[in-house]
């Protein structure tokens, strides 16, 4: 079985659309759906943003013990380098912390070997641009092309998230193989917007509340739609990713006897 943690369910909701849900129950007062795609077992867990994720992914995998555990979701991204829709395999992920000169927490959490040889064949066979790279998990949204420079000055990581660390964690202490897959929504150039009351804490889409921001402010509609743009061309090269890493994931060594 393959564990997914995501915490939006934009992120998640066209892979959702191929599997073959066996049930929908919440687990923990989360949502979690379990079934299969191309035979393979997979339980998808939306944890909502921030450190929720850790503690739903406590919840979950004190339940079930899957072979792997992915955190997945969308970044913005730190690097230059890279652009909207680009994959990223992180290496190593860094909890923030401002009060340090570089920026980050001094343990990291580290992305199985074979998962991320897994993630680059997938990506490959797909033809989907793809990084291994590091990631920063933020306790906040980091909206603007200043922040992203000075996160990127300080840390010299590639991309930042807010839930990739605690998912982590929990895989750790639970001793099962982790990797974190990052989809770029904005670059490093790129300011995201920040919408009060959109996006529920567990995760859902409260697209009603984004009409009374755009009526109060018209000249953003532009930047509004780019980034719906930019985040359906991430979301869409993520859910082709999950697509084709079950299929190189049944070929894999993880979580099988030796």
């Amino acid at each position: 079985m393959i564990a997914l943690f995501a915490a939006l369910e934009l992120e998640v909701r066209p892979f959702l659309r191929r599997l073959d849900v066996r049930d929908r129950a919440p687990l923990g007062g989360y949502a979690l759906t379990v079934g299969e795609y191309d035979g393979q077992r997979l339980l998808v867990c939306r944890t909502g943003m921030g450190r929720r994720a850790g503690e739903a992914a406590d919840a979950v995998l004190g339940h079930y013990r899957p072979d792997a555990v992915l955190s997945v979701g969308l970044a913005g991204a730190l690097s230059p380098e890279y652009v909207v829709g680009d994959l990223v395999f992180a290496e190593t992920v860094h909890k923030a912390d401002s009060e340090r000169e570089d920026g980050r927490a001094p343990e990291a959490v580290l992305s199985d070997v074979s998962l991320l040889e897994t993630a680059r064949r997938a990506a490959e066979s797909v033809g989907l641009c793809s990084w291994s790279g590091c990631s920063l998990t933020s306790s906040e949204v980091v909206p603007g092309p200043r922040q992203k420079a000075a996160l990127r000055q300080a840390t010299g990581l590639d991309v930042v998230e807010m839930e990739s660390y605690w998912v982590g964690q929990a895989a750790k202490e639970q001793g099962l193989p982790f990797l974190a897959v990052r989809a770029v929504s904005d670059g490093a150039q790129d300011t995201f917007p920040i919408i009060p009351g959109v996006m529920a804490p567990a995760g859902e889409q409260r697209t009603h509340r984004a009409l009374p921001y755009v009526l109060r402010h018209p000249g953003r509609i532009p930047l509004l739609v780019r980034t719906a743009r930019a985040e359906m061309k991430a979301v869409a090269n993520l859910t082709g990713f999950l697509e084709a890493f079950v299929a190189a994931f049944e070929r894999s060594p993880v979580g099988k006897p030796a």
